[in-house]
This record gives structure tokens, sequence and C-alpha cells, in this order.
């Protein structure tokens, strides 16, 4: 299924062609180190009435290999893969998009048509994406690098913030949930030395409601919660 779905290569110095990726102009999100893939393929399930695409990057290949295992699943019934975990709050059950549309037994003739994977590091994908061609970048539980000596290696650094900025259309937005602190805390600090630079984003507040881009609540999230911890989320729109 990889073959199918994995996103092209372009040679070093060009950029990608999303009209020969995708048809009808869809809106394009990208979502770097999508883990398992049930984030991933949940958008891809909730947003299959929108205009919308999706390109996931995985750097490790039990995370590739098992969201392909995934989509096969759902593809060889020509349904969309359903095995997640809906995030929740009793005060809003009606937040579930899948609620009284789709029991995981419609039929759809490909299920994954507008969805490509690609197999390495989101971060070193950027710079093959063309400029301001990204509806939304989503960063969702990325690795914290708790120590200090490990802190250049976080994802969120002041030259990938200024990548995603001009991968993105005006208004797009960058979305991020993780529940370590020291990393979300590190993550506010690098914007606001981005934007004292040259305004670049706007961090929006409240954060938009995590059922449009998080609707999942992961195995490694929820162990977060079994340990105490607390999820946050965060969203940027390019200035």
């Amino acid at each position: 299924i990889l073959a199918d779905h994995r996103l092209p290569s372009v040679p070093y110095g060009t950029f990608l062609d999303w009209s020969q990726i995708f048809s009808g102009e869809p809106d394009i999100w990208l979502e770097i180190g999508f883990g398992q893939g049930e984030n991933l393929l949940a958008l891809a399930h909730f947003k299959r009435y929108e205009n919308v695409a999706f390109v996931g990057a995985e750097i490790h290949k039990s995370g590739i290999g098992t969201a392909c295992r995934r989509m096969q699943e759902g593809k060889q019934v020509n349904q969309f893969w359903t095995d997640y975990t809906v995030f929740s709050e009793d005060s809003r059950p009606s937040d579930n998009p899948n609620e009284g549309t789709d029991d995981g037994t419609e039929k759809h003739d490909n299920p994954y048509r507008n969805l490509r994977l690609h197999p390495g590091d989101g971060v070193k994908l950027l710079p093959y994406i063309p400029p301001s061609s990204l509806s939304a970048v989503l960063i969702t539980f990325p690795d914290p690098f708790p120590k200090k000596k490990e802190r250049h290696w976080r994802v969120i650094q002041k030259h990938i913030v200024r990548d995603i900025h001009r991968v993105l259309k005006d208004s797009g937005r960058f979305f991020l949930a993780t529940d370590h602190d020291g990393f979300n805390q590190w993550a506010h600090l690098i914007f606001n030395e981005v934007n004292e630079e040259l305004s670049m984003f706007r961090e929006l507040k409240p954060c938009p409601n995590r059922m449009d881009w998080v609707p999942v609540v992961s195995k490694y999230e929820q162990k977060g919660c079994d340990e105490g911890r607390s999820t946050n989320l965060n969203c940027w729109e390019k200035a």
C-alpha cells in the first residue's frame, strides 16, 4: 500500500507539484511525525466530505508499517480504518464528528485517495514543499528531549518555524499538542523569539477545538494521562 500512497520524491532544489499528486485543488495538511497514524487516519476519515488532502511524515519504520497495515485493512473492504479512540468530554458529546454519520460500515471506493505518506523526516521534507501551499501543519506529541543537553534535537527550532511559515498559506495554521510542560514552554519561547525578529505568527487563544485537528486519544496521550500529565494544545496562525 505504501507504493500507492507514497509521496513522490523530487530532485534537490525543486518543489513537489501538488497538482500532480492531488486532484481538485484541496486544502493540504501536513502532519510531521504521525507515530502509529491514529490521528492522521482519523482526520482523513472525519474530513472525508471536505476538500482536504493529508500528507503524513514519519521517520520510524514501525510507525509507517502500522499506518500502512491499518490503511490496507480499510481499503480491503472499501472502508476507513476506525479502530481509534475519539476524544470526548461529558459536557460535549456532540463533538464526535463521526456520531450518527458513519459507524465504520459506510463504503468508499478509495477511502485514502487524498492521503500520502512520507517515510522520512518531516522537517527535511519542508524545503521540497512549495511556498504558501499548505493550509495546516500539525505536530502532535513530539519527543520532548527533556535533558538540557538534548534541546537542540527538539523539533521546534527557529529555522524550522521559519520553514513552516514559508510553506503555509496566508492565515494557515500550525498546531502543536504536547503533554510535556517543558517542551510547551520551549515552543512558546521559540515562537516569541522568531516574532521578535520578524512578525510571522500570532497565537490563537483559545486554541481551536481539538476535534478539528487532534480528535483522537493516542496510546501515547493516554499513557501520559494515566501518569498524571495533561495535554497542552496550541495554535499559531500565519500573520
